[in-house]
Formats: C-alpha cells, structure tokens, sequence
C-alpha cells in the first residue's frame, strides 16, 4: 500500500489517498472537488470509499460531490453525522456566514469497526475531543489523527462538540499505541507518534 498526501484543501487540510494496486480511499476530502477528481485522474487512481476523521467544513467539504461524481460511499463515525448537514455545526457557517446544503446517504462507523474496503484492514479508533465524533484510522503502523494531533499540538476543543476533557483522554488512549508509528494529521507534517507525544502529552 501507497500512502499520498493527494491535494491540499481549504485552510491547508490534508487529503490523502491509500493506494493499492490502481484503487484508493480517500482519507478526509476538504478540498474542492475538481482538485480532488484532477489528482485522482492524474494517478490513474480508481477510488472506492471516502472516510471521513470528523465532521467539520475543512475536512467534507468536497466529500459528497466526488462521492456522487464517483459512486463510492462515505463513512463518518456516528455522533459527527449531523454535522454533515448542519452548516453551524461543522462551523462552515460561523467562519464565513454561508449557507450548508443537506448530505444525505453517509454510512457510519463506530470504535473498533475495521473497514476491508480494498485489501487492507482500515480500524477506527473513536477519539473524541476535537468533537464529539472524531476518529483516527490506524492501518499497519500508520495512523490517521484527523485533528485530534498534529506533529506539534492537538486540535482546538472550543466547537461544536468539542470537549477539552475528552480529548485529554483520546491522547491517553493513543499513547498506549507504538511510537514508532508514522502519523498522518489533518494539517502539517507527518510524524512519529512518539514525537507527536511529546507536545500532545502538555493538554
């Protein structure tokens, strides 16, 4: 498996693609749709399922045109499927005063679900903190974290759902995983995750 940042979406969110044998998932899909669809053709890429870290407008923001243009279902963990229809609540709204059209038809996923979408085993981890139903994706010794950290912090907790003690406990949780593992945050740099440990520890 291939592991790619694929394009960067609005306010510099990540979105990546694992690659396996010309098929992809999408991990987050913030970015404008035509980006997204452009980086995908480019690679000769043929995406099979788009899943989602949580629910705010930085990380869904092309999610449900690129699930449409390609026929392929999003996952979002349970308690962050409002937000997907709710332009308040993933903050579209609050940041720029525009109007959030309905997502219908996302699939949701619950802690320890693990996704074999296209011959590797995709387990999410139920962190929440950033907001109510944010999630990492662990697949091998890479680690997916969303907004929960990033290679020098952790993800603001003052948004809808979001819950400083909560997210104090995710941290715990995570630093019982190896820290040789490479994270993948939602913006910035990858890292190890016992370097990434170090700041996330001081919440």
């Amino acid at each position: 498996m291939k592991i790619e940042l694929l394009c960067r979406g609005i306010v510099e969110s990540n979105c990546y693609a694992l690659e396996n044998d010309g098929e992809a998932v999408l991990i987050d899909a913030g970015a404008h749709p035509d980006d997204i669809d452009a980086a995908l053709k480019k690679r000769g890429l043929r995406l099979r399922a788009i899943l989602l870290t949580h629910g705010h407008f930085d990380h869904i923001l092309g999610a449900e045109a690129i699930a449409e243009e390609h026929g392929v279902p999003v996952y979002i963990h349970e308690k962050d499927e409002e937000m997907l229809s709710d332009g308040m609540k993933n903050a579209y709204s609050v940041f720029f005063g525009g109007q959030w059209g309905e997502f219908r038809g996302a699939h949701t996923m619950q802690n320890g679900d693990v996704l074999s979408i296209f011959g590797e085993e995709i387990e999410v981890i139920h962190t929440p903190g950033h907001s109510e139903g944010s999630v990492c994706f662990k697949v091998g010794n890479s680690l997916f974290t969303g907004d929960t950290i990033f290679s020098r912090g952790t993800g603001r907790c003052d948004l809808y759902s979001g819950d400083t003690d909560k997210i104090r406990a995710s941290i715990a949780m995570l630093d019982t995983l190896p820290d040789d593992m490479t994270v993948y945050p939602g913006h910035g740099i990858s890292c190890r995750l016992g370097d990434a440990m170090k700041y996330a520890r001081s919440v």
